[in-house]
């Protein structure tokens, strides 16, 4: 086997070029399978779409109730999520909880009730029945 010498300028292309499809690898791998995204030139931003059926449901912090969440948007920082919550049919309620953010709940299917803790010092709060189609305004 001959061993080629490459000129110094000529190696800096190839690892430039190198680096470039790396970095082109690396950004198609960070976008899942069930996101596409539009094309876009600065400044606008390209439109995403998700295909919420083929995101993988997230388990979260619900202990035993067996709930779900598929989250479509995070915010800077992780500073508020817009997120999908599924409660299968008679799953245990969440715990008896206080929020210090807002929170709005669109009920889309079922309904379930729920014990709507007002303040932090609240042991047992009003229970109150999401029906289909309810909204939850919370502050």
């Amino acid at each position: 086997m001959t061993l080629r010498s490459f000129p110094l300028k000529s190696a800096r292309r190839a690892v430039v070029a190198l680096s470039a499809i790396c970095a082109l690898t690396a950004c198609a791998a960070e976008t899942p399978a069930h996101e596409q995204r539009s094309t876009a030139v600065a400044p606008f931003k390209s439109v995403r779409v998700l295909d919420v059926e083929r995101m993988p449901m997230e388990r979260g912090n619900y202990g035993t109730t067996n709930w779900g969440t598929r989250t479509l948007w995070r915010g800077p920082n992780d500073n508020g999520t817009l997120r999908i919550l599924y409660v299968p049919p008679g799953a245990q309620g969440a715990y008896i909880h206080y929020h210090t953010f807002h929170e709005w709940a669109y009920n889309i299917q079922g309904d379930f009730t729920n014990n709507e803790s007002t303040t932090p010092h609240n042991v047992s709060g009003p229970v109150q029945r999401f029906r289909e189609g309810n909204f939850l305004s919370r502050p």
